[in-house]
């Protein structure tokens, strides 16, 4: 299976100075120490394609000058940013730099499904995005997402259902992927 080094990582600004307006607060020289210090640590294992998004905080571009000159400034990111907001700007990142994979995402997700049946599960929805819901009657969803954690396949046992897991393709899973992972789970699930 294809291993990413780094999906998503965020990374809040360094040390700024004190007052003024919030949004113009500059580095200290201490934060400017940070920033390059961290920006040398995450340059060894971010990926050459990674997209950095930024707050329009000046401290925050401060932070992300000392990584790299290739990134956005993403409003949804300014200083009255909640969680909301940080989910509005990768969605708005994926939709603007990924909708054409959704395609492929989706064939995975309908492989994985096929694959999952072949190994005794129910698919009780259709497979129609890139999750996978499947249950295996009998069986305690907590316990099939256990072994598989434990053969290196990631899922999330589903509460809406005791006997059901919820799988997901994405960006980093191939067709190949796919079938290493119905591999790995054909034999945590026999033991």
């Amino acid at each position: 299976m294809r291993e990413t080094i780094v999906d998503l990582i965020l990374w809040r600004h360094a040390d700024a100075e004190e007052g003024g307006a919030d949004p113009e607060r500059r580095l200290s020289a201490k934060g400017r120490r940070q920033a390059k210090r961290a920006a040398a640590w995450l340059r060894k294992r971010l990926r050459e394609d990674a997209n950095v998004l930024v707050s329009p905080a000046r401290r925050a571009i401060e932070t992300a000058d000392a990584l790299t000159d290739h990134y956005r400034i993403v409003p949804q990111l300014d200083t009255g940013a909640c969680a909301s907001g940080i989910l509005a700007a990768a969605g708005l990142h994926a939709l603007e730099h990924h909708v054409d994979r959704l395609a492929e995402d989706h064939a995975n997700a309908r492989l994985l499904g096929q694959r999952l049946t072949e190994l005794g599960a129910e698919l009780p929805f259709p497979v129609d995005t890139n999750i996978v819901f499947a249950a295996f009657p009998g069986r305690s969803g907590p316990e099939i997402a256990a072994r598989l954690r434990s053969a290196a396949v990631l899922c999330n046992a589903e509460p809406s259902r005791p006997d059901m897991i919820r799988l997901l393709t994405h960006l980093d899973v191939g067709a190949a992927d796919v079938e290493e992972a119905a591999r790995r789970m054909a034999g945590a699930l026999r033991s």
